[in-house]
Formats: C-alpha cells, structure tokens, sequence
C-alpha cells in the first residue's frame, strides 16, 4: 500500500548543522533499501506552522 511519512520540524527539531535536505534524503535512501516496503513512493513531506 501507499506510505505517508509527515515530518513535524516544529517539533521534531533538525540539529543546527544537519540540512534537512540530507535527512530526507537519507529517509529515501532507507526506503528504498528496506527488505519488507515495496510499492510507489510519491510524497515525502516536511511540515510546519508558520503562524
């Protein structure tokens, strides 16, 4: 089936000298890899309040 994955940066916080972007990246990396997730990947989502 689909998987969603929602990152809440506001609070899951990323270390001040880590990109978002390498993490996500490693998320995909991992994904990819995994022996048990199969299927279409679409959306990987960073989200967060701007108010």
């Amino acid at each position: 089936g689909l998987i969603a994955i929602l990152w809440d940066v506001e609070n899951c916080l990323v270390p001040k000298d880590v990109r978002q972007e390498d993490i996500v990246g490693n998320i995909w990396m991992d994904l990819r890899s995994h022996p048990t997730i199969h299927g279409p990947m679409i959306v990987l989502s960073a989200y967060r309040d701007f108010d």
